[in-house]
């Protein structure tokens, strides 16, 4: 199974089984990964840097959604997944 990186937020709604059926979709695909599970900080240009490491796809919420990262992703040529809650 492939990884996805999921932020901070997604993290604890997974930890929390708090998942959304949005996320749920997500997850059925891929074995979670975060860029605390890797000792990396939570700031979005280490996210982008964990997903291209793991080649996966980053995950996140979609409150969090902002030009600089997904830009970033697209650079790298990654995936950009968001998700609602």
């Amino acid at each position: 199974m492939t990884r996805v990186v999921v932020d901070d937020y997604l993290l604890r709604n997974l930890l929390a089984g708090k998942v959304s059926d949005e996320f749920s979709q997500v997850m059925a695909a891929y074995e979670p990964a975060t860029t605390n599970l890797y000792r990396l900080s939570s700031l979005g240009a280490e996210a982008v840097a964990a997903a291209e490491h793991l080649a996966a796809p980053l995950c996140v919420w979609s409150g969090d959604d902002g030009p600089g990262i997904r830009a970033a992703v697209t650079d790298i040529g990654g995936d950009y997944l968001t998700v609602s809650r």
